[in-house]
C-alpha cells in the first residue's frame, strides 16, 4: 500500500502540469522532449495511468494484509506482482506519445 501511495504522490504534480521539462522527473520518452506542449500532454496522460497503477498497488496491498500468514514465498510474490501491471499501464502512455507530433511546430 505504501508503494501505491508513493506512486500517487509522484503522479499528482505531473497531472496538474507543475513539472517543467527536465532530465530527472516525468515520463521519459523521446516524444516528450520535442516541445513543451508534448511534455505536458504526455506527462498529464501518463500521470493518469500512474494513478491507476497506484490504485492497483493499494488494492493489492489491502489484499495482502487481509490474507492469513502464508508460506515464506507469498510476501515476495506480492512484492513482485506489481511488475505484472507495468505493461498494462505503460503501453497506452507509449501509444499516446507516439500519436503526438514528432517535431516542434514552427
Amino acid at each position: 500500500m505504501g508503494l501505491g501511495l508513493l506512486v500517487a504522490l509522484i503522479s499528482v504534480p505531473l497531472l496538474f502540469r507543475k513539472v517543467p521539462p527536465n532530465r530527472w522527473y516525468g515520463v521519459r520518452v523521446p516524444e516528450a522532449f520535442v516541445s513543451d506542449e508534448n511534455w505536458y500532454a504526455i506527462n498529464e496522460f501518463g500521470s493518469r495511468r500512474l494513478l491507476g497503477l497506484a490504485l492497483a498497488l493499494a488494492v493489492l496491498g489491502l489484499v495482502a494484509l487481509s490474507l492469513p500468514r502464508m508460506a515464506w514465498w507469498v510476501d515476495p510474490a506480492f512484492l513482485l506482482a506489481p511488475l505484472l501491471f507495468l505493461p498494462v499501464f505503460l503501453r497506452p502512455i507509449l501509444a499516446y506519445a507516439d500519436s503526438l507530433p514528432k517535431e516542434e511546430k514552427k
